[in-house]
């Protein structure tokens, strides 16, 4: 039960979050996130959730089964109480028009190379009628650009730490210690 619950909790997970990016066109923002810092979750999501598909109506029972095992007073049982919901709404995906799930697939058929880096897609406009349209703009650590990479870090430092100026001290705190 543990196992399926993080397994296939983890498909559910990322089938909700995926297709929330794309009703918000920010599909092409997520999917260029992932690229770069969740390789490894790419991979597992690209073969997982495709995989599901033709599963998903069991998964609802699954789910439902996980709650129970983990109990009524339990605060996780909603969890899985919402991907039997995630699985029910592909299991009906499935047996009506495959609009969900071809959403799905054309968002995990996207590859890192040339994808939008988190940067661009934020200042190329990326949040527009899904995203379509806009050409590829490699990210600064996919091209190693060493200068890029530095200034980015220096905004976002900027941007988190507004005051963070050294403050100079004219009198030392630590007792027995010359002033400067």
């Amino acid at each position: 039960m543990c196992y399926a619950g993080i397994n296939k909790g983890l498909i559910g997970l990322g089938t909700a979050m995926l297709l929330a990016a794309a009703r918000n066109g920010a599909d092409k923002a997520l999917m260029a996130e992932l690229s770069e810092s969740q390789r490894q979750l790419v991979e597992k999501l690209g073969h997982g959730i495709p995989d599901m598909y033709p599963k998903a109506y069991r998964w609802v029972a699954e789910m439902n089964e996980i709650g129970a095992f983990l109990g009524a007073d339990e605060p996780a049982v909603e969890i899985f109480a919402g991907m039997a919901g995630v699985f029910q709404q592909v299991a009906d995906d499935q047996a009506g028009n495959n609009g969900l799930t071809a959403v799905l697939s054309g968002m995990l058929a996207q590859r890192p190379e040339g994808s939008l880096n988190r940067y661009d897609a934020l200042s190329n406009g990326n949040f527009d009628e899904g995203s379509r349209g806009l050409e590829p703009v490699p990210s600064a650590r996919e091209s190693h650009d060493e200068v890029e990479l530095e200034a980015e870090l220096e905004e976002g430092l900027e941007d988190s730490f507004p005051a963070s100026d050294p403050v100079s001290a004219i009198v030392t705190s630590i007792p027995g210690t010359t002033k400067r």
